[in-house]
């Protein structure tokens, strides 16, 4: 064991000249040179391919939120022609039940006007003064109803209102998710 090591030894000390020689040689630096750049270069890539995985997983994201606000958008779309529908529905009904009070109205005062016409000859006084406040104020219970009917169109305003507002909260939310995907400009690759 020992002469091999012996005849390892004096080769060395045999070929110094050309150990030297070929150390200090272009073709050794451009080999290390070859080493080191493929070294980094296999460094690079791994780099490359994690950050193409990150964007690629990004770019999903971004595509089911796309989907999803589209999908977003056809709803809001369709509530918002139901919407309106419900809202010309509504007006038209409002109308309708406004024309039909007023004829109901007009038709109560006259058979109140009559009522009172027929009662005015009673000859108790007591009598014929209860009869005349019990149909003056069936004559105009009509404003009471007017204001409960008011009041109900009110409330159906604010609900309807609430529905718009919850539309737009929920499309809010999503335009806001949509700009933070898509403005994520800064980029993870490593520069040199």
């Amino acid at each position: 064991m020992v002469e091999f090591f012996q005849n390892i030894w004096n080769w060395f000390v045999l070929n110094k000249d050309e150990i030297v020689l070929f150390f200090t040689s272009s073709n050794f630096v451009a080999f290390m040179t070859t080493i080191v750049m493929l070294v980094k270069q296999l460094k690079s890539n791994k780099a490359n391919n994690e950050t193409n995985k990150g964007l690629k997983s990004s770019l999903d994201n971004a595509v089911s939120i796309a989907s999803d606000v589209v999908s977003i958008r056809d709803n809001s779309a369709a509530t918002n022609d139901q919407l309106l529908t419900v809202q010309t529905d509504f007006e038209e009904f409002k109308k309708e039940t406004y024309d039909a009070l007023d004829v109901i109205v007009q038709k109560m005062n006259a058979v109140l006007e009559v009522q009172s016409l027929v009662y005015s000859t009673i000859k108790d006084e007591t009598i014929r003064k209860n009869v005349n406040g019990i149909l003056m104020d069936a004559k105009y219970a009509e404003t009471a109803t007017r204001a409960s009917l008011e009041a109900e169109v009110e409330i159906l305003r604010k609900k309807v209102n609430e529905k718009i507002e919850v539309i737009k909260d929920v499309v809010e939310d999503t335009a806001v998710k949509v700009r933070k995907v898509t403005n994520n400009n800064k980029s993870s690759i490593p520069r040199y």
